[in-house]
């Protein structure tokens, strides 16, 4: 019989083979070097608002906050926006009720005023000779009068409605007569100083 020659059996071959196989595929040395953790991954560094652990890429991207309080933030801001817009509407659709309303109430006491205006303006006139400054006066009267205003301790940049609003609370709560009126007899001539404001002297009258 013939002599057969041996095969080569598959241990043989992968022996052969084994120099090749101790190096690693091209894509599994880029999968294994992506894999490594770098030091832009390790050295996080904490939410400026909430103190979470964020990358430092993401703290650049959105000024040292995380995405999430960057989002809200956000909103936050665009809610600011909308109430500012809508308190600025009300406020140009209110500001003509707010004048009419003044001026009905302006009228309303006016003619409410149980004495009459041209004798009391006429009496004041006689004291304070500038015509603005009665005017002034005399509304101060009738503002003080249905408003019961108690003596004016404060300041004030029109002396003259003031000491009017006192002489009108003194009347209304029965202290003065109308024919006293105006208890405060110093002339007040012109506009007061730009800047120059008043206190009224209480124990007069």
């Amino acid at each position: 019989m013939p002599n057969k020659s041996p095969q080569p059996t598959g241990i043989s071959s992968v022996t052969s083979h084994q120099p090749h196989s101790n190096r690693p595929a091209a894509g599994l040395d880029v999968r294994l070097e992506s894999r490594t953790p770098t030091d832009s991954m390790t050295n996080r560094v904490p939410c400026t608002r909430c103190r979470a652990e964020i990358l430092p890429a993401t703290a650049s991207k959105y000024h040292g906050r995380c995405a999430s309080c960057s989002k809200r933030s956000g909103l936050k801001i665009i809610w600011q926006y909308v109430l500012a817009v809508f308190g600025i509407i009300g406020i140009v659709i209110s500001t003509p009720f707010v004048a009419v309303g003044y001026g009905v109430r302006m009228l309303w006491r006016r003619f409410r005023f149980p004495f009459d205006r041209r004798e009391l303006f006429s009496a004041i006139s006689a004291v304070h000779i500038d015509h603005r400054i009665a005017s002034s006066y005399l509304l101060g009267v009738i503002n003080g009068y249905f408003d019961a205003s108690p003596i004016f301790l404060g300041w004030g940049r029109n002396r003259s409605a003031i000491e009017g609003r006192n002489d009108g609370g003194r009347l209304f709560r029965g202290e003065i007569c109308i024919s006293d009126i105006p208890t405060y007899r110093t002339p007040l001539t012109g506009r007061p100083p730009q800047g120059v404001r008043y206190t009224t002297n209480t124990t007069q009258g």
